[in-house]
């Protein structure tokens, strides 16, 4: 019987929405995850995610690059600071892991990139419906060009019905918001 894989060990910056809901939800009770790190701006974070998980927390995402013992860190910081995050994650010697929006520029995301190939580390982008089952077919029909070429794609989570014109569209936003 082979051994089972040792779990790989994440570090987490930011435990906001996405670092807490999406990626640490995530991770939670996942054998192959082990959550060894946190840094966020309010302790009252930290110390709950250090309760539950056992891991070490840190004052700041620096703090935690030199002192963590992880694998891999996610990104998941206020979105103007993505980027430079990124890059001091990757230049510290670890994969990352980005929340979106991946920067503010087209060469601020090479940046990030060009800071993987120079670390030789992985840098993921994190676009949680990429391999979600609905967005692959949607993309095979796009790819099929069963329906020609698209160039746009509207995706209207809870929509309860279609929207024929902007009038009823705002109409439709005034009377939910009453």
């Amino acid at each position: 019987m082979a051994a089972a894989a040792k779990p790989i060990k994440v570090g987490v910056i930011g435990l906001g929405r996405s670092g807490y809901s999406i990626h640490i939800h995530r991770m939670r009770g996942d054998k192959r995850f082990q959550i060894t790190a946190v840094t966020d701006w309010i302790p009252e974070r930290m110390d709950e995610v250090a309760a539950e998980f056992g891991c070490t927390t840190h004052k700041n995402h620096r703090a935690l690059l030199r002192e963590a013992d992880a694998e891999v860190v996610v990104v998941a910081t206020y979105s103007d600071t993505h980027a430079p995050v990124a890059r001091d994650v990757l230049k510290a010697g670890f994969h990352c892991i980005c929340e979106k929006p991946i920067a503010d520029s087209v060469a601020a995301a090479q940046s990030i990139v060009d800071a993987a190939e120079k670390a030789k580390k992985k840098i993921l982008f994190h676009h949680n419906y990429r391999f979600a089952s609905d967005a692959r077919h949607i993309l095979d029909v796009i790819n099929s060009k069963r329906i020609g070429d698209v160039f746009e794609v509207l995706e209207n989570e809870g929509v309860e019905k279609f929207v024929a014109s902007w009038s009823e569209l705002l109409e439709s936003m005034e009377a939910r918001l009453k």
